[in-house]
């Protein structure tokens, strides 16, 4: 019994010997291997550099620039009115058909009833033209010598009834006829005495000429006669209704079979050979615009295309709900590429061009409300904080921040850069 004690403290012992001996090799080994030999990239400290590409800060001269949203306006538009009334006979044009200013004809109203009144007044006018040149001119030597007949007949006439009178007076005297006989014979000699003085004067006339007051009454008939022969003219030419501009038409008011009264609609036409972008100018850059200047217009229906216009009018008084002064920009529009109502981007340059900072619009990072820029410097992302501007063919104008002409800044890989980290510039 005291043997087996004895053992088994024998064995705890040894048990406890082999732990501590595997424990000191353990040991061993792990000092052996702090003690050898690390690789470079072990004995460094902190994160490994992040692969970036970067671009370059450019400092260019270019001018200032406004950029707003525009609608595309005719250059002219009007509704065609009837200058006369009448009936529509034809009416042969529909929406979209081009017009030609003074050419083409957009509608023909009846002409027969004023056709028929110009001929009344074609002859009324001949017949006044005669009688003006008749008193102008005067009689003719054949019309002169019948009125000298006409004052000799007359005047013997007179004379018979002068004498006819003379042996009634006697006779009555003797009673042998009656005062009735007598007061007949004393008025045909008072007649025949009238026609003599009324061919006198007649022959008077002939031989001096009509009176002026003559001649001018007959002028004045003449010229009313004409002015009605000119009125009935025009209406005539008017019952053919031409297009007043050159351009589009966009609305038919009327059809044919319909009367229109004088003044009354027939089509909208609108002159697209140039349009006029509307836009509307904030009060705090209105000032820095003036009439031709010039601008660069994009519309979303022909993607990559530029349009040139210049600024034509600036309105001066501003619209009272949103502050801004409507501004009107000129484009030429030959092939009437741009249509009514279309939305514009308008870009209009203004002032003399100045030198700007501009970096690629890959590098600008946003964190929050702030802008930021990269810079790799000794292998190192270095933050700037920045404002920029307005986009310039890729690249952001720098308003305000701490950048140079030549600086490197990093548009690949910022994403998740932080200031100071390394970074390894790869090309790909």
């Amino acid at each position: 019994m005291r043997r087996f004690t004895a053992h088994r403290a024998f064995l705890g012992k040894g048990f406890g010997l082999l732990a501590w001996l595997l424990l000191s090799i353990a040991i061993a080994g792990c000092g052996s291997d702090a003690g050898s030999p690390q690789p470079a990239a072990a004995q460094q400290s902190g994160p490994p550099p992040t692969n970036v590409m970067v671009g370059q800060v450019m400092q260019k001269t270019i001018q200032g620039e406004i950029q707003v949203i525009g609608t595309v306006e005719p250059n002219l538009s009007t509704t065609v009115s009837a200058e006369v009334s009448g009936l529509v006979e034809r009416f042969d044009l529909r929406e979209g058909d081009r017009v030609v200013k003074g050419q083409t004809i957009i509608a023909q109203l009846k002409r027969t009833d004023r056709e028929i009144a110009l001929r009344e007044a074609e002859a009324v006018v001949a017949r006044a033209k005669e009688e003006w040149e008749k008193l102008k001119r005067g009689l003719r030597p054949e019309e002169i010598n019948q009125r000298k007949a006409e004052v000799e007949e007359r005047k013997a006439l007179v004379e018979w009834a002068s004498k006819d009178l003379s042996r009634l007076k006697e006779l009555h005297a003797d009673g042998a006829i009656s005062i009735q006989d007598l007061q007949r014979a004393e008025a045909n000699y008072l007649a025949a005495k009238s026609r003599h003085e009324q061919a006198l004067e007649a022959l008077r006339e002939a031989e001096t000429g009509y009176r002026q007051e003559d001649v001018a009454k007959a002028a004045a008939e003449l010229k009313r006669a004409q002015a009605v022969y000119d009125r009935i003219q025009d209406e005539l030419k008017r019952t053919t209704i031409r297009s007043p501009i050159t351009g589009f038409i966009v609305r038919k008011h009327t059809e044919v079979g319909q009367w229109v009264d004088e003044g009354g609609k027939i089509a909208d036409v609108v002159d697209l050979d140039k349009v006029l972008i509307l836009a509307q100018i904030n009060e705090k850059e209105i000032g820095q615009l003036k009439v031709g200047d010039r601008a660069t217009i994009t519309v979303d229906t022909y993607p990559g295309r530029k349009f040139a216009g210049r600024t034509k009018h600036i309105v001066p008084q501003a619209d009272p709900q949103s502050r801004a002064f409507p501004v009107k920009i000129e484009v030429a529009n030959p092939k009437g590429e741009l249509k009514g109502g279309m939305l514009a981007r308008v870009s209009i340059g203004y002032g003399a061009p100045r030198p700007t900072l501009l970096v690629p619009k890959d590098a600008v990072v946003r964190q929050g409300d702030q802008q930021i820029v990269f810079v790799v410097n000794q292998q190192k992302a270095s933050l700037q904080r920045v404002v920029t501007g307005r986009a310039v063919d890729g690249f952001l104008e720098i308003v305000d921040g701490q950048l140079k002409a030549g600086d490197a800044v990093v548009v690949t890989g910022n994403e998740t850069l932080r200031d100071g980290a390394p970074v390894k510039i790869v090309t790909k």
